[in-house]
């Protein structure tokens, strides 16, 4: 089957199969007239790394991991555990600010920005490790000033 179909089966572009390709995710068989061409084989490859890459939501170097036969099944296990979690941690992350949206809907303070859980989750959060209160914010400047 030449690229056009092969992408089509998939809903990807061909670019996308020529970039797995230069990856290392797909191999680079080539018929008689030098055009890529792919059978059950290669097709069940792009199929397994469309379903890694774009629904598993793994990036490419990964995938090619995954997928390259060449690799040892430990190391493309640790790979998977790996991604799964990423994907744990994002969860996680989408979890808390879907909450803190929800929250902010609801909330009583008017304006918002004096809710106090607003507050818990600035003093939480704040990667410095210190809420910006008025009278920090004072010491802060006076000691950049000296």
């Amino acid at each position: 089957m030449p690229i056009g179909p092969a992408a089509a089966l998939y809903e990807v572009a061909t670019s996308t199969l020529r970039w797995w390709e230069r990856e290392g995710v797909l191999g680079t068989d080539r018929g008689a007239d030098g055009r890529r061409r792919y059978g059950e084989e290669e097709l069940r490859l792009i199929g397994f790394a469309y379903l890694r890459h774009v629904v598993g939501l793994m990036p490419l170097d990964k995938t090619a991991i995954v997928v390259s036969a060449a690799v040892e099944r430990e190391k493309w296990q640790q790979t998977v555990t790996e991604e799964i979690a990423a994907l744990a941690a994002r969860i996680d992350d989408l979890t808390a600010a879907r909450e803190y949206l929800q929250h902010l809907l609801t909330c009583t303070s008017d304006p918002p920005v004096d809710c106090p859980h607003l507050d818990a989750e600035l003093i939480r959060r704040t990667p410095a490790g210190c809420f910006p209160t008025a009278t920090n914010l004072t010491t802060a400047a006076h000691e950049a000033a000296h």
